[in-house]
């Protein structure tokens, strides 16, 4: 009797494991979704899985992609079911994924933004890719203006389908990685680094200058860049070995059209420098005026300041 006990007890604590693990697995309904993630995510609280539409024409659309405001999947590639989710928060059209973990109260939350906000009309979906997910953001504006060009009459934006009211503007295709949603590459470098310099500063003054440059074996020089010869030292440190391969990996993701590019407005005041170089000699050179002008160099930003604070720098 008391072996018996014992056995149901031990299959009580593994199936109550095993609900608490698939709780992403089991969900079903939009109720479900919901009450999911105001448990776990307070912030949460007035986020609706909800897609408003400009025109009536618009919901005819998301009926005929069988649209859905939240969809499953591994997308970090831990084994672990995911969620997305999409609508509205505060009014703001907006758009998350849930991350598992083996603990099974633990769940992170990432925000899915598109590299640049346009239009007045979000879809956001989730399409398939080998073993991975890939969030493909599309823009649209249902508000279209008639124009004149060489003497033309003209309606803005050209792609326009006037049965869903709807003119496409651009469409995104995104992916997670190292801990950030950035713009998907298909077709990642797989040459190694040889160096990685970038430099932060103010073209109108107001923040530090300086210059840092990272090679393969992880060697960074911090460079003071100043009008004062007193502040023009340089600084030696090691990166953090925990950080740099992550570091690595991000920067030979990135998708660049062209070998120099530039970002954002030229009048911006804060900007940064990006520079790649490449042991079999591809080299990209970005200004970047936006400080993040792609997600995918935003996330490097992220990662190269963390790698800065945690130098012992000499």
């Amino acid at each position: 009797m008391k072996k018996l006990i014992v056995s149901i007890l031990f299959f009580t604590l593994l199936s109550s494991t095993s609900t608490f693990a698939q709780q992403i697995d089991d969900l079903t309904i939009d109720k479900e979704v919901l009450i999911f993630l105001k448990k776990y995510f307070k912030d949460l609280r007035n986020f609706t899985l909800e897609t408003k539409v400009q025109e009536p024409e618009n919901q005819v659309y998301l009926d005929s992609i069988e649209f859905s405001n939240w969809f499953t999947g591994d997308f970090n590639d831990d084994g672990l079911t995911d969620l997305f989710v999409t609508g509205m928060e505060r009014k703001i059209y907006t758009s998350y994924i849930v991350l598992a973990a083996d603990d099974d109260e633990s769940f992170t939350l990432v925000h899915v933004i598109p590299p640049t906000d346009v239009g007045n009309f979000h879809v956001v979906v989730t399409e398939d890719y080998k073993t991975k997910p890939l969030v493909i953001y599309k823009q649209f504006t249902s508000e279209v203006k008639e124009t004149v060009k060489n003497g033309m009459p003209q309606r803005i934006p050209k792609n326009y389908n006037d049965y869903y009211k709807l003119g496409f503007i651009r469409k995104d295709t995104l992916v997670y990685k190292s801990g950030f949603m950035i713009e998907f590459n298909p077709k990642p470098l797989t040459a190694d680094i040889d160096f990685i310099q970038i430099h932060p500063y103010c073209q109108f003054g107001g923040c530090p200058d300086y210059r840092i440059k990272i090679d393969s074996a992880g060697n960074m020089i911090h460079h003071n860049i100043s009008k004062s010869s007193d502040d023009q030292k340089v600084y030696k440190a090691k990166a953090d070995p925990d950080l740099l391969p992550e570091f690595f990996n991000l920067v030979k993701y990135l998708k660049f059209p062209k070998k120099e590019m530039k970002y954002g407005s030229a009048e911006a005041n804060e900007i940064i420098t990006f520079q790649v170089k490449y042991k079999d000699g591809t080299e990209y050179k970005i200004v970047d005026y936006a400080k993040g002008g792609t997600l995918g160099l935003a996330a490097v930003y992220d990662l190269f300041f963390k790698i800065k604070d945690a130098g012992l720098w000499e």
